[in-house]
């Protein structure tokens, strides 16, 4: 195992993976509370003279609470598709490449390829995430006001990070599936805007991994049945999707690659 994290880590830094996620999340920690504080009140009033601070502040909540929002928003529209197209090749390239075949060779078990590249890109999301939101927390706090409680902002970064877990666990399972790039890219990212989508027509995110998501960004201290449920069930999603990647590279038959 050891020998497999060192190189999912090498992996990750020589093929700029880890730069890539790392900045893009700082920019929207950065970015947003300085759009929500100056630009977009800038834009709207050139583009409607004469608008009071009442009628600006029905269109954008400009707060800290506002900037949280958007943050979070931003990572679902936006972070989500520059994780689902950087990490795509994590296990997809590899066999396309018939490189994964070396570390069969050398030893390596199904089981050790798989979770190594769970542990050290889960963590990679994971503190990258918990990170970013704890700097949007304190920098839209200097900007405006601190109108959250940390303890709300650790709840929202430890379910958004269980949501993105789950996605990682989805580049995975298709990469394996399809072992193209592309495909694996738009597959993870279709499946969860598909969720979301379904989700919120039938109203039942509070039993989808759309829910973490949407829990997240109420920025509630409460654990309640809306956080325990969605949680639950992406916890088990990941586990499934674990053991069908498992299965999958298992039963491969490697020679006609």
């Amino acid at each position: 195992m050891k020998h497999a994290l060192k190189k999912e880590l090498l992996f990750g830094l020589r093929n700029h993976k880890f730069l890539i996620i790392i900045a893009t999340f700082l920019f929207f920690a950065f970015s947003i509370p300085v759009m929500i504080k100056y630009l977009l009140p800038s834009v709207l009033r050139s583009q409607f003279p004469g608008m009071s601070e009442a009628d600006l502040a029905m269109m954008i909540d400009i707060s800290q609470m506002g900037s949280m929002t958007n943050y979070m928003e931003n990572v679902f529209e936006i972070g989500l598709i520059v994780i689902g197209f950087t990490l795509a090749g994590l296990i997809a390239q590899e066999i396309k490449e018939n490189t994964l075949v070396l570390s069969i060779c050398s030893g390596e078990r199904y089981q050790t390829i798989i979770q190594s590249k769970l542990i050290v890109f889960g963590l990679l999301l994971f503190s990258t995430s918990m990170f970013s939101i704890f700097l949007t927390y304190l920098y839209s706090g200097l900007v405006f006001s601190m109108d959250l409680g940390w303890i709300e902002v650790l709840k929202a970064g430890l379910l958004d990070s269980m949501y993105l877990l789950f996605v990682l666990s989805l580049i995975l399972f298709f990469g394996v599936l399809t072992k193209k790039v592309i495909a694996t890219g738009l597959l993870s990212i279709g499946t969860t805007y598909v969720i979301s989508l379904l989700g919120s027509l039938f109203d039942i995110n509070h039993i989808l991994p759309s829910g973490l998501h949407i829990e997240a960004g109420r920025f509630q201290h409460v654990w309640n049945i809306d956080t325990w449920l969605p949680l639950v069930v992406t916890l088990g999603l990941i586990v499934i999707l674990y053991v069908a990647s498992l299965y999958r590279l298992k039963t491969m038959e490697w020679n006609q690659r």
